[in-house]
C-alpha cells in the first residue's frame, strides 16, 4: 500500500515538473533574440547598419552583401518569436482564474509582440530579395516597415503583455512576487517604447527597454520551472484570533 501511494505522489511530482517546463519558452526568447543580434554582427560582411538612421544606399550595400547574416538573424527571430507567443499562451491559461480581462491582455500582447517580430523578419528577407531591383520608395518603406514593427510595436505589445500578466498575478498574490512587482512598473515603460514611432529619439533607448522585458521573461520564466507561479501566498493567522474568525 506504502509503495502504491509512494509511486502515485512520484507520478503527481512528474506531471507538475511536466507542466512547468512551458516556463523555458520565455528563457527561450531571450536567449534566440540575442543570439540573432550575435550572429548578425558575427556574420556582418562589412560595415554594420543601424537602421533608423540607414540610407537607401546603406540598406542596398547592406543586404546586398550580408544574405547569410540576414538568413541567420531571421531563423533565429522567427524562433524568438515562437517561443514568445507559447509562453504567453501558457501564461495567459495559468493565470486566467485570476483575472479573465488581464488573461485577454496577456493573449493579446503576447500575440501582438510575437506577430510584429514575424513581420519585421518578413520585411528584411523581402529587403534581401528585391535589394537589386526595387525602387528607392520601396527599400525606404521595407526599412523603415522592419524598424517599426521589430522595435516599437514588438515593445508595445510586450508591455501589454507584461503589464497585464503582472496585476492579474498581483491581485491574487501569486509567486515569484519580485517579477511581478518589477513588471507592474516595468511593462508600461516596455510598451510606452512605442512613442518612438511619433518622436524619433526615443528608439536610441530601445536597447534598454528591451533589457526590462528580457529582466522579466527569464525571472518568470525561472519561476515557473521551480513552481512558484502555482504558489499563493496565504495570509498568516493574527496572533490575537488564533486564525478563528
Amino acid at each position: 500500500m506504502k509503495e502504491t501511494v509512494r509511486e502515485a505522489g512520484s507520478g503527481a511530482r512528474a506531471d507538475r515538473g511536466i507542466g512547468r517546463l512551458w516556463g523555458w519558452w520565455g528563457i527561450v526568447f531571450v536567449v534566440a533574440f540575442v543570439a540573432s543580434i550575435a550572429a548578425g554582427s558575427v556574420l556582418n560582411a562589412g560595415e554594420s547598419l543601424y537602421l533608423p538612421e540607414a540610407s537607401v544606399t546603406q540598406l542596398r550595400d547592406f543586404y546586398s552583401a550580408n544574405g547569410t547574416a540576414v538568413l541567420a538573424q531571421s531563423a533565429l527571430q522567427v524562433l524568438a518569436a515562437i517561443a514568445l507567443y507559447r509562453f504567453g499562451y501558457r501564461l495567459r491559461a495559468a493565470l486566467r482564474p485570476g483575472g479573465t480581462r488581464a488573461a485577454a491582455g496577456v493573449g493579446w500582447g503576447s500575440a501582438l509582440a510575437a506577430a510584429a517580430l514575424l513581420a519585421s523578419v518578413v520585411c528584411s528577407l523581402a529587403l534581401m530579395e528585391v535589394v537589386t531591383v526595387a525602387g528607392d520608395t520601396v527599400i525606404a518603406g521595407l526599412g523603415k516597415a522592419a524598424l517599426v514593427l521589430g522595435g516599437p510595436i514588438h515593445l508595445l505589445g510586450s508591455g501589454i503583455l507584461i503589464t497585464a500578466a503582472s496585476a492579474a498575478a498581483w491581485r491574487s498574490d501569486r509567486r515569484p512576487r519580485w517579477v511581478f512587482g518589477y513588471g507592474r512598473f516595468g511593462g508600461p515603460l516596455v510598451g510606452a517604447s512605442a512613442l518612438s514611432i511619433v518622436l524619433p529619439p526615443l528608439v536610441r533607448p530601445e536597447p534598454a527597454f528591451r533589457l526590462l522585458a528580457a529582466v522579466w521573461l527569464v525571472g518568470l520564466g525561472i519561476g515557473v520551472l521551480r513552481g512558484r507561479l502555482a504558489d499563493i501566498r496565504v495570509s498568516q493567522p493574527s496572533p490575537r484570533t488564533g486564525g478563528q474568525a
